[in-house]
């Protein structure tokens, strides 16, 4: 022990030594031109709550630098200049189609200030994207944190709402579909309804009508499947991804899987992640199928309204019918 006894222990703290065997987190992909844009992105990736759930910004030179990042981190956003061109081409959007075939599954962001010309060569591209930003106009921090996590595996959440139209109708989808938008926050009842543009007495009324779940459940079961995704993504633990979403504790999260689905995470991540949770919803979700709503008969008292001209008649046409509203 001759020259150790002077020597002070170096502290090594257990939660260093349990990220040492854990993957690391897939990054945020981009491919960007502007100083500007480059710099936000930097910003909300080590910031915002996606700096929870990301790894690092990782900048490529080129597309065909993107598209190998691309294939060696599945389900990785990429925050796009739809319009970079190698070799100071001519703008075009030929290198975006020819990475779209090569990678069809990634998720597109696309960052870039769109004039008519841009916006008209953009659209005639047919190219699916997550989202369109356009800088100093909607990328404030807030709003480019929501669309990186909305994006993040993008792939699963398309998986999802296959398996979900097929036991619910198209109205009910779209309230799902808008659940899995808001699951990256605590969402309730009344935003899912503002978001829909009707009301939460309306919404819990026509869900009961349609024959489903109501829509606690619905959120209840988005918010699961979100914090499960990312985090099978993500390759961290999930108590840690639904205080991330905005879980008070891991308490909490554990009670909301096992009221909604009757156990705990741990059964869900043992009998396969990700796709048993799918499995589960969709399980959840056939228990109830949707039914044509019936119409009301006629009142003799509504006759007045059938008189074209009149007030109940004018009030009855500019009234726009729930289901056109929940149309997809």
């Amino acid at each position: 022990m001759r020259g150790h006894a002077g020597r002070t222990a170096i502290p090594f703290p257990q939660r260093h030594g349990a990220s040492l065997s854990r993957q690391p987190t897939p990054p945020l992909l981009a491919l960007l031109r502007s100083r500007r844009c480059r710099k936000r992105i930097r910003v909300v990736v080590h910031s915002g709550n996606a700096s929870r759930i990301i790894g690092p910004v990782v900048f490529a030179h080129n597309w065909s630098e993107l598209s190998d990042l691309a294939g060696g981190n599945p389900g990785s956003p990429v925050v796009v200049d739809p319009f970079f061109a190698d070799y100071r081409e001519t703008s075009s959007t030929s290198w975006l189609r020819t990475f779209c075939i090569r990678r069809p599954s990634t998720p597109l962001i696309s960052y870039t200030r769109l004039n008519r010309t841009r916006h008209r060569q953009l659209a005639n591209a047919d190219i699916p994207l997550a989202a369109r930003l356009q800088p100093g106009l909607d990328d404030d921090f807030a709003t480019l944190d929501t669309i990186i996590l909305r994006s993040i595996d993008a792939l699963r959440i398309r998986e999802l709402l296959d398996r979900v139209g097929q036991v619910w109708c198209a109205g009910a989808c779209r309230v799902f579909r808008q659940a899995l938008d808001l699951a990256i926050g605590p969402a309730v009842v009344p935003e899912l309804a503002a978001c829909l543009g009707i009301s939460t007495r309306t919404l819990n009324r026509h869900c009961t009508e349609l024959g489903v779940h109501p829509p606690k459940t619905i959120l209840s079961l988005a918010r699961v499947f979100t914090v499960e995704r990312l985090a099978e993504w993500s390759r961290q633990p999930g108590g840690r991804v639904a205080i991330a979403l905005g879980f008070s504790d891991r308490t909490n999260y554990r009670r909301l899987v096992r009221r909604t689905l009757g156990f705990p995470p741990t059964t869900l991540r043992s009998r396969g992640g990700t796709d048993y949770v799918v499995e589960s919803i969709v399980k959840v979700l056939a228990t109830t199928r949707c039914r044509k709503l019936r119409r009301k008969p006629r009142r003799a008292s509504m006759a007045l309204a059938s008189r074209p001209g009149s007030s109940r008649a004018i009030e009855s046409a500019e009234a726009p019918g729930w289901q056109a509203t929940l149309a997809p």
